[in-house]
């Protein structure tokens, strides 16, 4: 199936929802869970990832296709905490660039998205 155009973008868009849904709930952040994978989680790390996951590439795609996107502040400073936090682990496991140094007084998201280095000020 061509996930990127028709029933492939519907198919994204249902799954995104059914993961937001999924995670709407406090009981969602705790206990084990996992990634796709066998390996078991804490619920509140695999919750934090997908927050950074939703957030990053939400912000990728709206840079690569010139449109805005907007995020509401709880959102925000949740994923820049997650991102701090996890950010040296990230570097190491290949998942993060080095930090892209943010101007002083940038936005949340903005600090975010240099955190894990991607610069804030990049556009197609």
């Amino acid at each position: 199936m061509d996930r990127t155009s028709g029933d492939g973008a519907k198919y994204l868009l249902s799954q995104l929802d059914r993961t937001a849904h999924a995670w709407n709930t406090p009981t969602s952040w705790t206990g084990k869970t996992h990634m796709g994978g066998a390996a078991q989680y804490p619920a509140e790390v695999a919750g934090g990832l997908i927050t950074i996951e939703f957030t990053v590439h939400a912000w990728d795609l709206a840079r690569a296709t010139d449109t805005e996107a907007t995020w509401d502040t709880g959102t925000l400073n949740h994923t820049l905490v997650v991102v701090t936090r996890t950010a040296a682990t990230g570097r190491e496991r290949g998942a993060f660039a080095v930090e892209v140094p943010a101007t002083e007084g940038s936005p949340t998201l903005a600090r975010t998205i240099a955190k894990i280095g991607r610069d804030p000020r990049w556009h197609p």
